[in-house]
């Protein structure tokens, strides 16, 4: 089994969806990248992918 990479905002979403990290380090990887730090881990994970995705962070509806 390889080792978990580091979270950071160069992995691909697949890459980060294949590995699983704790609540905590989600929420570190959004304050360093401004990314609002509510809701649930679900939550947080899809934000996370598609910051990963399209590298902005869509706080808005619409």
């Amino acid at each position: 089994m390889s080792e978990r990479p580091r979270l950071n905002r160069e992995m691909s979403s697949k890459i980060f969806q294949d590995y699983y990290y704790l609540k905590e380090e989600l929420v570190d990887f959004c304050r360093e990248n401004s990314l609002p730090v509510s809701g649930n881990k679900i939550e947080i994970t899809k934000r996370i992918v598609n910051f990963l995705d399209t590298g902005k962070n869509r706080t808005t509806c619409c």
